[in-house]
């Protein structure tokens, strides 16, 4: 995949449009080619209130042929336009309040060979997707796409709008559990690369012994929004020397006396985004584009990643466009017990009183 472009407003000026910052992250291309599949991200942060109605961001070419925006309504029904040359493309998802609440992850994506396209919509606290499927998608020109992330003049971003960016692929709306490379995964002979690792090759889990690799999903996105990774800090998490960068809804695997104190239970997941404490682990603020890697197994394990024990992938029968192959195993739920997230940061916090 190649991403064309990234606009991010994160720690930005929301008022000086200048202050948003363009990235070019592929420029092989010219603009006047045509992109006949793709997919526009953006990522909204949380709302606490909508009066009538507010316009996420909108944009109207020099010429006038092109338009794109995005309207979301005090009834949670968010809109999203699409228009070239006189043609009109209007798509419309109703969103769950707790996606207000938490802020959502919108994906628009067209596929000019097979004349369909789509709408999805993730609510980042739970993970849960709307999804709107229309045929005969508009063409996309590249040139649309750099002038709406340069000219900022022509283009209007609301304040709670994090990034918007422009893939020539059709993405998946969400990650879940994903390892940032570099990465060391432990197998029988050693620790290996990530990057190194191949599907049949066996790795040592914590629990279940030596397991062959089943598939390895491989993405490279922009690190914005919660797409952006956590650095897991050497010593913490028994990392041997060396940092390790995880997506925030990567699960760790806890075996620890306040568990069972606090949850009756001796060992659990829970999701690394709920742990953060700028100490053990923080933001990763220095990339612009991250690679994840997914590794998935026969059965769902706890991998040695660097020292730390990470989950392999979770694979459910309700997987994302791009995910694993069907011959891929079915996974019927998680090996150990799940922390909710007032539950993880119930455990945070009795781990920061417990630290003074």
């Amino acid at each position: 995949m190649t991403w064309v472009s990234l606009c991010s407003f994160e720690n930005a000026n929301w008022h000086t449009k200048s202050a948003a910052q363009w990235f070019p992250v592929d420029t092989t291309q010219t603009s006047n080619t045509v992109l006949r599949d793709g997919s526009m991200v953006f990522e909204v942060a949380p709302v606490d209130f909508i009066a009538d109605a507010i316009v996420l961001f909108n944009f109207r070419s020099e010429d006038q042929r092109f338009r794109m925006g995005a309207r979301l309504t005090s009834d949670l029904t968010l809109t999203f336009r699409h228009e070239f040359d006189g043609q009109k493309k209007h798509c419309t998802v109703t969103l769950p309040e707790k996606a207000l609440r938490s802020g959502f992850r919108v994906v628009y994506h067209w596929s000019e060979g097979l004349q369909i396209g789509g709408l999805s919509v993730e609510c980042i606290a739970s993970g849960q997707i709307d999804m709107f499927d229309f045929d005969a998608p508009l063409p996309v020109h590249r040139r649309n796409l750099e002038d709406m992330t340069r000219l900022r003049h022509l283009a209007k971003a609301h304040p709670k709008l994090l990034f918007y960016s422009f893939s020539n692929e059709v993405e998946p709306v969400s990650l879940g559990s994903a390892i940032a490379a570099p990465a060391r995964v432990l197998t029988p002979s050693g620790y290996c690369p990530i990057e190194d690792l191949k599907i049949g090759q066996l790795v040592l889990t914590e629990d279940l012994g030596p397991l062959p690799i089943r598939w390895i999903g491989v993405r490279n996105i922009p690190a914005a929004g919660q797409f952006r990774p956590l650095r897991l800090r050497a010593p913490y998490h028994d990392l041997n020397g060396r940092d390790l960068l995880i997506a925030p809804r990567q699960n760790l695997f806890l075996e620890e006396s306040m568990l069972e104190y606090l949850f009756g239970v001796e060992e659990a997941l829970v999701e690394a985004r709920h742990l953060v404490n700028e100490q053990s682990i923080l933001k990763e603020t220095r990339l612009r584009m991250v690679r994840y890697y997914q590794i998935l197994l026969d059965e769902h394990a706890i991998l040695n990643v660097g020292g730390a024990r990470l989950e392999s992938s979770l694979h459910t029968k309700d997987v994302p466009i791009k995910g694993p192959p069907a011959s891929a195993p079915i996974h019927a739920s998680t090996r150990y017990p799940k922390l909710r997230s007032h539950e993880a940061h119930t455990l945070r916090a009795m781990r920061r009183n417990m630290a003074l």
